[in-house]
């Protein structure tokens, strides 16, 4: 993806956009996809062509992480899962 960060910041989208791009993604009922949804979803709407604009922010992080590895390692069967399901939609 040529977005720098898909975590940080405010997202805003055309609505029609969003419902045909989450149309493709699949509801998550479980929640389980965590952050990844973020990421999921700006990487169909780059494949699709459509605009993405990001505006640089100044962010300070507080003093305590909030980084789990568990919830990193969780992530893994959602990247490759993205990665088959884009690879077979080509």
């Amino acid at each position: 993806s040529k977005i720098r960060d898909h975590q940080n910041g405010f997202k805003a989208f055309k609505k029609g956009i969003a419902l045909k791009i989450i149309k493709k993604m699949g509801y998550d009922k479980s929640f389980k996809r965590g952050w990844f949804w973020d990421a999921e979803f700006l990487i169909r709407a780059q494949i699709d062509g459509y605009k993405i604009v990001e505006f640089p922010i100044n962010w300070r992080y507080g003093k305590k992480s909030t980084f789990n590895i568990r919830n990193e390692i969780r992530m893994i069967p959602y990247i490759l899962k993205l990665k088959k399901m884009l690879k077979n939609e080509v």
